[in-house]
């Protein structure tokens, strides 16, 4: 009989060639969406020796405004050192992720073979391996966090059944591993209330009620509150972040909706999204909303019931609490910023409920029906193999996944703007320009002011790319009030519609004023320069285009225009600003 130390190599070769066929074609595939910018704008992960920063500066993740409200250092991390091997190379990040998510699959045996069995653990890994609801967890670098913290998660759970006392090799090392988790990505804190419920379920690594359980625990409580601190001081936490629904109770019912269908995935997954709209309950709760809260406190009632009821119900009840619990920091019901409903959430959530699921499995009354479950089962692992296949490159670049994404969600204006900045990189300025009016009158329904100055801005974009530089003026006149914080680049277009518009004079002031509140934009010193440029005065373009070069000496397209304006040659200067 084959032992089991040779049962799991074999089928962690197995488990690496299904990922292989089913998630290989990633290695082709580019930067998406969220991806540009945690990666490929992100200066720090392109410079390795600030590593220090990204558990100091809230930047590190992003710059952008909301996203840089996340702390994630590990993630940044890993990014960076994928930068420093493969550069901009986005084949080598996504080999990375391909070796994460086998490492999940080794994680799940390892936490899970002492407590549910050696034969649930690995059948679960397999499952793992190639179920498409985790397909956006593999596919998406911008999930790189939901990996991270995975992994070590898990890690940290079998280490923390197999602590023999309190301090000894493998609690040290569960303790590292949550930690590093933690500052992987924020729902990792789940952890901290996951540890308790396995060992008061398996009585491992001891009984619950033990003395040595506050020794125990202590070091996990520990390591999630010097997390908290660090993540409240590095992070601003002050501005206020709304709820989904608008209120708890409206953010509750949607949320029940959610679960609802996170749990269809699990059995269903075969109608994915790259992104979902849970629409808002109305001032009274519908059929439909009052069943999906009713089915949600039915099925944790069950898990309540059935924990008393056998062994094998207690392992139910557990899937139930891990599922509500490993959920509950992307629930929105503490406002955060994030998505309502994303996959990539699944990707820890399922690591544990597999392995749950098939620990309660009666193998002795399947073992009757052992064909027939073989049959079903090699049809059901192919067709995820194959789902997971095609979905492959539809993650190949943004045109491919917004030319899906927004025919599944024609109503989205996020997803809308965000088709048509592909369209006007695809220089189909017509298309994108029709796409953003039909928003325009919708405008009116979108909620806050930073999603309508988007919308505006890229009106605006694809105005000035059509040669309407009036019209363009207006929107990033609307996009500035609305949104006083955004970047300089939108001053850059104000002067920018200005300058073509004729109105040389406006236009320079414009960019003078910005330079006073941020004199080390080299973006603008390089604009200030072509608007001088544009109108003749050719020693002043000079000094321009050097000081853009003194503050940025990466500045291309000042060097190009610096020596265009050296050679007394105005006319082969670009004519735009930025």
């Amino acid at each position: 009989m084959i032992s089991e130390k040779r049962l799991l190599s074999v089928s962690l070769c197995i488990i690496l060639i299904l990922v292989a066929v089913a998630y290989g074609g990633s290695l082709r595939n580019g930067f998406v969406w969220d991806d540009e910018t945690f990666i490929v704008n992100n200066k720090f992960v392109h410079d390795l020796a600030r590593w220090p920063q990204y558990f100091t500066t809230p930047e590190s993740v992003s710059d952008d405004h909301i996203l840089s409200r996340m702390y994630r250092p590990i993630q940044t991390l890993s990014f960076a050192l994928d930068a420093a091997l493969w550069g901009k190379r986005a084949g080598g990040f996504h080999l990375t992720s391909l070796l994460l998510h086998i490492l999940s699959c080794g994680a799940i045996v390892f936490s899970f073979r002492t407590l549910v069995g050696f034969k649930p653990a690995l059948l679960a890994a397999f499952v793992f391996a190639i179920h498409p609801a985790l397909s956006e967890g593999v596919l998406s670098l911008a999930s790189r966090g939901n990996q991270l913290y995975t992994v070590f998660a898990l890690f940290s759970l079998g280490l923390f059944v197999r602590v023999a006392r309190p301090f000894d090799i493998s609690h040290i090392l569960s303790i590292i591993m949550a930690a590093l988790a933690l500052f992987s990505k924020e729902p990792a804190i789940a952890l901290v209330a996951l540890l308790p419920l396995i060992h008061a379920a398996f009585k491992q690594p001891w009984g619950i009620r033990d003395k040595r359980s506050i020794f125990l625990y202590a070091p996990y409580i520990a390591a999630a509150v010097i997390y908290l601190i660090m993540r409240s001081y590095v992070v601003d936490t002050t501005s206020a972040v709304s709820y989904w629904g608008g209120s708890l109770p409206a953010t509750f019912q949607m949320q029940a909706k959610v679960f609802l269908i996170y749990l269809r995935l699990l059995v269903w997954p075969f109608e994915l999204k790259g992104r979902y709209t849970i629409t808002h309950p109305g001032p009274f709760p519908d059929l439909l909303v009052t069943g999906a809260v009713l089915l949600n406190i039915a099925l944790v009632i069950s898990g309540i019931i059935l924990y008393r009821k056998s062994n094998n119900g207690k392992i139910l009840s557990v899937a139930v609490a891990w599922f509500y619990i490993s959920l509950a920091p992307v629930a929105n019901l503490i406002p955060l910023p994030g998505s309502m409903m994303g996959e990539r959430f699944l990707y820890f959530t399922f690591a544990g409920i597999m392995p749950l699921l098939f620990g309660a499995v009666q193998w002795k009354e399947w073992e009757k029906s052992k064909p027939l479950i073989v049959i079903l089962g090699v049809a059901l692992s192919s067709a995820w193999l194959i789902t997971d296949i095609k979905r492959t490159p539809e993650w190949k670049d943004n045109a491919a996944f917004f030319t899906l994404l927004s025919r599944q969600q024609p109503d989205d204006p996020a997803v809308q703007i965000r088709m048509a900045q592909v369209e006007l990189e695809m220089n189909n300025a017509a298309s994108a320009l029709n796409r953003l009016e039909r928003l325009m009158r919708r405008e009116p329904g979108i909620p806050t002011s930073h999603e309508r100055s988007i919308l505006h801005y890229w009106h605006g974009r694809a105005l000035l790319d059509l040669n309407r530089p009036g019209e363009a003026y207006r929107e990033f006149s609307i996009v500035r009030n609305l949104w006083p914080q955004s970047s300089r680049d939108v001053a850059l277009l104000v002067a920018e519609a200005l300058a073509r518009s004729g109105d040389l004079a406006t236009a320079r002031l414009t960019l003078e004023e910005e330079i006073k509140e941020s004199p080390e934009n080299d973006a603008l010193w390089n604009g200030l320069g072509n608007i001088s440029v544009m109108m003749g005065n050719i020693p002043d373009a000079v000094d321009h285009y050097r000081h853009a070069l003194e503050l940025n000496p990466a500045n291309k397209e000042a060097a190009t225009n610096l020596q265009n304006a050296l050679s007394r040659s105005p006319s082969n200067t670009r004519q735009n600003i930025r």
